[in-house]
């Protein structure tokens, strides 16, 4: 395409009407332009690529221009745009240079598609279910971890609006909150489980993503001009973003867990033991599953779809997942996606709070000193924000 629009540029073919020199001289550019776009790619140098223009003018010049594009061509080309006139001439330029920024910007922005497939050997303690869950946990984790040394180049060079540089480990936690893995195949033979996955993102638009969720300054700014109200919606956001950072490490000590009960189940064990690790290592598997049931919640909150992000956090908080119980009261008490209603949100608020939930344990000592869903109580408020202070909520 630059190619092509590079040869519209030159405005040759409007005095050389020969075919086979328009089609060489159409070919050496769409050449040209490929190969500085390889030059670009390994070197990531302009100065290498204007030395590769130049080398390209020296072939032009050699083996095109001395036999069809002589001095006095070139000025027939001149003299015959002047008669069409500077206008058009101005139009037509600007057109073409329009198209080849648009061209580059395409291609600046390309999606980038990133393929992994993981091997799973289960363990006698594994079902299909167990298998999966953890195949994909690995798969989910190494390709996060490739997008994320990908996003990292860029914030080499660039910051968040706040001077502060992503850190590797926090792309990859929140980059879970903005990509989506798409499963491609899957095969289970009882013993091991293969799973193929892939995620399709441009780096730059995961940065971007990404400093739009840390940059906070100029909210900040709005947030006290605008009063409380909009205050205690930025903590209960931020509450949110802080439910996937924790949720990727339960994620971790999850699977450390699942590590250790392996092992544990491959030595000599009475049955009773065994049968104890096994129960544990089930629990352990049912924690990643309501993991995903949380990520998938959160991505559709972050789209917009608060209808969606409450059917699945309902899901995971049935099931007992503290985080998603958390955010279930939020969107009660906010009125996101559901009704609002105070009493569901203290009824939700007090599921994860008294499984040692900080933010729930502070929501619901907020509740409890304003009177919202429950009577005014100070002593429950004081009990519930010391609660969540010995855990270092601040």
């Amino acid at each position: 395409l630059i190619g092509i629009i590079w040869y519209a540029w030159h405005l040759s073919f409007l005095t050389n009407t020969t075919l086979s020199a328009n089609l060489f001289f159409l070919g050496t550019l769409i050449l040209g332009s490929w190969g500085i776009g390889k030059v670009a790619e390994l070197t990531n140098s302009i100065l290498a690529c204007s030395c590769f223009h130049l080398l390209v003018n020296i072939f032009m010049y050699n083996q095109f221009f001395n036999n069809a594009f002589t001095r006095t061509y070139k000025l027939i080309i001149i003299i015959k745009i002047e008669k069409q006139g500077k206008v058009m001439n101005l139009i037509c330029r600007t057109l073409c240079l329009t198209c080849l920024l648009l061209a580059n910007h395409a291609a600046l922005a390309a999606e980038e598609t990133y393929l992994r497939e993981y091997v799973y050997q289960a363990s006698e303690a594994d079902s299909k279910i167990t298998a999966r869950a953890i195949a994909l946990q690995e798969v989910k984790r190494i390709l996060l971890s490739e997008l994320g040394t990908h996003v990292s180049s860029l914030v080499k060079q660039q910051s968040s609006s706040d001077g502060k540089h992503l850190g590797s480990e926090q792309i990859e936690t929140l980059s879970a909150g903005v990509t989506r893995v798409e499963i491609l195949a899957e095969k289970w033979d009882g013993s091991t489980y293969v799973l193929k996955a892939q995620i399709k993102a441009d780096p730059a638009d995961v940065l971007r993503s990404l400093e739009k969720m840390l940059d906070t300054d100029k909210k900040q700014k709005q947030v006290s001009q605008l009063g409380g109200e909009l205050d205690k919606m930025r903590g209960e956001n931020m509450q949110m973003s802080e439910q996937l950072t924790q949720s990727r490490k339960d994620a971790d000590s999850a699977m450390a867990e699942i590590a250790r009960l392996k092992e544990q189940l491959k030595q000599q064990q009475t049955d009773a033991q065994r049968q104890t690790l096994q129960m544990q290592y089930q629990q352990q598997t049912q924690q990643l599953t309501l993991q995903e049931l949380f990520e998938a919640g959160y991505k559709k909150y972050e789209s917009g779809d608060f209808p969606a992000a409450v059917h699945l956090w309902r899901k995971a908080a049935e099931q007992g997942r503290a985080s998603a119980q958390h955010n279930l009261g939020v969107m009660y008490e906010q009125g996101k996606g559901i009704p609002k209603d105070s009493n569901q949100a203290v009824f939700w608020y007090r599921k994860a709070a008294e499984q040692g939930h900080a933010s729930a344990q502070y929501n619901l000592g907020v509740m409890y000193a304003q009177g919202e869903g429950v009577p005014q109580d100070f002593k429950q408020a004081i009990f519930w924000y010391r609660k969540a202070a010995e855990q270092g909520y601040a």
